[in-house]
């Protein structure tokens, strides 16, 4: 009777721990950045075997995502991130170039990226119309 109990006691806790694992989502980010740096150099040709294979961890592990089979998506994102850096490295390694800087997500905007902008507690600026008639007979002649 006691080891039947020992046995549904651990069944149930073996449950519970699948419910409550976390998501994986910064494996899920870290794998995504090392594919898109991977594509960046032209690992699909310059390295296709690594690249093919960190493609396809990375598909794994987003369906295994969406299933919330969190542990089963670790395990494949941490293997995409890993092929997606081996494939960039070799690309890079047999003459692959970067065709476009990554721009920081960080960066704050300049004024002159955004010169149209205006600071949200600034006061809009006046639009007054102008016709014809106001600009050629003034007050003042």
């Amino acid at each position: 009777m006691k080891a039947h109990a020992i046995f549904i006691a651990l069944l149930a806790l073996g449950a519970c721990a699948s419910v409550f694992e976390t998501r994986p989502d910064q494996e899920l980010a870290d794998a995504i950045a090392s594919v898109r740096a991977a594509k960046e150099v032209s690992a699909e040709n310059m390295a296709p075997d690594l690249y093919r294979k960190a493609q396809q961890s990375l598909d794994l592990g987003k369906r295994e995502y969406r299933f919330k089979n969190y542990s089963e998506a670790k395990a494949a994102l941490i293997r995409a991130k890993s092929y997606g850096e081996k494939a960039e490295f070799n690309a890079i390694k047999v003459g692959g170039v970067r065709h476009e800087t990554p721009k920081d997500p960080m960066a704050q905007p300049t004024a002159a990226s955004t010169p149209d902008l205006q600071p949200v507690d600034a006061p809009p600026p006046e639009q007054v119309p102008v016709d014809d008639q106001q600009a050629s007979t003034s007050p003042n002649q």
